[in-house]
């Protein structure tokens, strides 16, 4: 089986990504499936150390920031992170390498036979198993593990990691996970584990705090709560105040990690913070114009965005390309960003739940710039630097469109 087929194989079961299901209930999520699978494996989740990071918005970001501490303290470190933006692979790192198409089909022929007996067993399982397993294989000395959704019933569950970590909780997912922020605390909050200590960010709203802080008092669990962002005085590769946020959860993960007996030297922690990489998330592509890449998909992480453009020296009021999943709060995202904005052109990616752009135009009837509409996202941003005349482009929406369209821009760049 070559890296096609193998990628072909794991496609073909349900892939709640693409197309997400009605509910987030045990019909479709549970640890059952899971638990067998990685049992028929010999349990390769229990054989090295991992944190568990999940939230709202800022945990691709905070694992990202923390994977890059732990590799320059010199340690061996596995990296799930979901969704991908161009290639499946990137889901899966070991010390920043993308786990390779021979390992890749390799992992998925040694696994076809646990996963074949395995009834109803669904894309993002199979995904989360095989990283699993590739850590493994791989001998990492700890393994940083991102939530796909939610918390409570996610396939990463798994794990019992040295440490919970749940990043800024707010309104996202709401047709799945609940409508009020209480609930959606409660999902992430599913994650931690009796005994272990969770990392608690700063929280934008004060009933995710204290519905975290119940879940943590419930399950025995130390809670360390993050009071302030990073020092100003303290390089950070990655830019936004909110990433200070990000990073200052990172400090308090590496403290306790410490007292766990992972060895992470001061200048481990400043080294990691100011070399991290971490595509697609206020991405700066210098020329004429300017692109901004921003994965920005709900309210807060748009406001965020808002903020960073601001503080940025990019042009403001850009060109902007735009393109969203159906089940996000578009409205409320677009009466954010479109202020800041002198145009914007709409377009989608090819999966089922992206918007088309004639839909997304109605959300924007009383925008006062113009609305163009693109079928293809390299078109869009090929239009948006046209009309981007002495200002500059921001691209943003699903994680998707971004990988697009910054698949797009490398290839325009000499």
């Amino acid at each position: 089986m070559n890296y096609q087929a193998a990628l072909d194989y794991v496609f073909q079961y349900a892939n709640f990504e693409a197309r997400p299901a009605d509910v987030y209930a045990p019909a479709h999520f549970n640890l059952s499936r899971m638990q067998q699978l990685l049992a028929r494996c010999d349990n390769p989740h229990q054989a090295y150390p991992c944190v568990h990071i999940a939230g709202t918005k800022g945990k691709g970001s905070t694992a990202a920031m923390l994977t890059a501490v732990l590799q320059a303290a010199g340690h061996s470190v596995g990296l799930y992170t979901s969704p991908h933006m161009v290639d499946f692979r990137e889901r899966i790192q070991v010390s920043g390498v993308w786990i390779s198409e021979a390992d890749f089909a390799a992992t998925v022929v040694k696994m076809q036979p646990h996963i074949e007996a395995v009834p109803n067993i669904t894309y993002f399982e199979i995904a989360t198993a095989l990283a699993i397993q590739h850590f493994a294989d791989q001998a990492v000395d700890i393994a940083v593990l991102e939530v796909g959704l939610g918390g409570r019933l996610d396939a990463t569950n798994i794990v019992t990691p040295l440490v919970s970590v749940i990043t800024a909780i707010s309104k996202d997912h709401t047709g799945l996970l609940g409508d009020t922020i209480a609930e959606i605390a409660g999902e992430k909050g599913g994650i931690i584990k009796p005994a272990v200590p969770v990392v608690i960010a700063m929280q934008p709203f004060a009933e995710a705090l204290t519905t975290l802080q119940t879940i943590a008092a419930g399950q025995q669990s130390r809670a360390v709560i993050v009071t302030e962002p990073l020092a100003a005085d303290i390089e950070l590769a990655l830019a936004g105040q909110h990433q200070r946020e990000n990073a200052a959860t990172v400090a308090e993960t590496v403290d306790v990690l410490r007292e766990q007996g992972i060895a992470i030297a001061p200048d481990a922690f400043f080294e990691g913070l100011a070399t991290v990489k971490w595509p697609g998330r206020f991405e700066v592509f210098t020329g004429t114009p300017p692109i901004v890449l921003d994965a920005a998909h709900n309210p807060d992480s748009a406001e965020r965005l808002v903020q960073t453009l601001v503080e940025s020296d990019v042009p403001q009021r850009p060109v902007l390309v735009y393109g969203s999943m159906r089940d996000k709060d578009i409205a409320s995202v677009l009466k954010i960003l479109l202020p800041h904005v002198s145009q914007v052109v709409f377009t989608r990616t090819e999966l089922s739940r992206a918007m088309p752009p004639a839909e997304l135009c109605t959300f924007a009837e009383d925008f006062a710039g113009a609305v163009h509409q693109s079928e293809t996202i390299a078109e869009a941003v090929a239009l948006a630097q046209q009309l981007a005349v002495e200002t500059s482009v921001l691209v943003t929406g699903s994680i998707p469109l971004i990988g697009a369209a910054r698949e797009y821009i490398l290839t325009q760049t000499p």
